[in-house]
């Protein structure tokens, strides 16, 4: 029903005409803004709890734990990095880790090239003990007649390879290994097989150490043995 004049100036003195106009305002437009807004808060909440699950169930897995371990090395090369998981190699993850570090120390500080002295020196420094370290300078010194910077100086290289390893108890590993030495031309001047016994010291592989904790490894004694000499066949 129509309202006549004098109602509707009779609504509009006592402000009733304006509260209804500001009711019918509301259930037109404000409650559904409201109604939606309340939907979309409630469907992001739901949301966020399904991604925080998923989250929590990942990082769960896998069952079995990672460790990550830092070997610090103050010089810098332009090689790829090798990563060889260490559960991998042995059942015993701390014989795991000494294995792959003792074979790399072997290789380092048996190899020669003369343009990488200064890196190979500094590797054995941050892998020894003063003893052992001194005893690597000495090797390496003009001073002694089988220094390998004499006997091959610039003109070659020597390369090696790790054949196997062996764990003589908890503290020592006995490195088999072949080296071979080439010059710039192309001539093979050393094919021997040798036997590297380490004794060192290390970390226990803790299971909760933080992701990222360093590992220490030092060389206490370093011995080789000429195995085989092919060069005098």
């Amino acid at each position: 029903m129509l309202m006549d004049n004098n109602e509707i100036a009779v609504d509009i003195k006592n402000s009733k005409y304006f509260q209804d106009a500001y009711r019918w305002y509301k259930a037109k437009y404000l409650y559904p803004l409201l109604h939606r807004s309340v939907v979309f808060i409630v469907l992001a909440l739901l949301l966020l709890l399904i991604v925080l699950s998923i989250i929590n169930v990942y990082s769960l897995l896998p069952v079995t734990q990672s460790l990550k371990y830092i070997i610090s090395v103050d010089e810098k090369f332009n090689a790829a990095a090798k990563i060889t998981p260490a559960d991998q190699v042995l059942k015993n993850p701390l014989q795991s880790i000494v294995k792959i570090l003792a074979e790399s120390y072997v290789v380092k500080r048996e190899s020669y090239n003369y343009n990488q002295l200064a890196s190979q020196f500094q590797y054995i420094k941050n892998r020894s003990t003063r003893g052992i370290f001194r005893q690597f300078v000495n090797y390496m010194s003009l001073q002694n007649y089988q220094s390998p910077v004499l006997r091959y100086q610039k003109t070659a290289k020597r390369k090696i390879k790790i054949l196997s390893s062996v764990f003589l108890n908890n503290d020592e590993l006995a490195v088999y290994f072949h080296s071979c030495a080439i010059d710039d031309k192309g001539n093979m001047v050393e094919d021997m097989k040798w036997k590297a016994n380490i004794i060192f010291e290390t970390d226990q592989v803790n299971l909760n150490a933080a992701s990222g904790s360093i590992f220490k490894f030092f060389v206490t004694d370093y011995k080789i043995t000429l195995l085989q000499n092919n060069n005098e066949k």
